[in-house]
């Protein structure tokens, strides 16, 4: 019959599992199996304690909310760090972060835009024109760095006032300026 281990914690470490547990001395992070030291890290180093973590889980010796719960991290980060190491291993935590993209919008795109946009083309219109996509479009016109042009006015055959935006796709959106009496409408 196989002997279970007792929970032996060294003084002043807590608790994670019933194997693992931690200590903190002199700015230091001592992670313990047993009474055995196994790990250690900066306090301020936060990938070492983010690969270290994960490997605990990967390897079994301590399950994700044992570290949720002994450190206070959220479980998204605990999650995101144990799935970094089952795709990388532990040079994934080390290595240089990849950094954005070249930036889309350059000042020639971006004039381009404006002028799409100042001659009434949607936005779907000038994204699909520009080769950009519509979310990447829509964010410059939200940051003020496009315009679209001011709404023109219209007036219907009975004399109501609409207000058309833009053309969008092949079909002109109308909108109701003011209030139109409703026996107008269906007479």
């Amino acid at each position: 019959m196989p002997q279970a281990l007792l929970p032996l914690i060294p003084d002043g470490a807590t608790g994670i599992s019933d194997r693992i547990s931690v200590a903190q001395e002199n700015q230091q992070w001592t992670y313990f199996c047993g009474v055995a030291p196994v790990f250690c890290h900066a306090q301020d180093d936060r990938r070492s304690f983010r690969m270290f973590t994960a490997q605990l889980v990967c390897q079994g010796a301590c399950r994700q909310i044992d570290i949720i719960r002994a450190f206070g991290v959220s479980a998204n980060s605990v999650r995101r760090s144990v799935e970094k190491y089952r795709q990388e291993g532990a040079p994934g935590f080390y290595g240089t972060r990849k950094a954005r993209g070249p930036t889309v919008m350059t000042d020639e795109v971006i004039t381009q835009a404006q002028q799409l946009l100042s001659q009434g083309c949607s936005r779907r219109e000038v994204a699909d024109q520009l080769a950009v996509r519509y979310d990447t479009l829509r964010k410059a016109i939200n940051q003020g760095r496009l315009h679209e042009p001011p709404a023109t006015a219209d007036v219907s055959p009975t004399g109501a006032i609409y207000s058309v935006p833009r053309k969008a796709g092949n079909f002109a959106v109308w909108v109701l300026a003011y209030e139109v009496e409703l026996e107008n409408w269906y007479s």
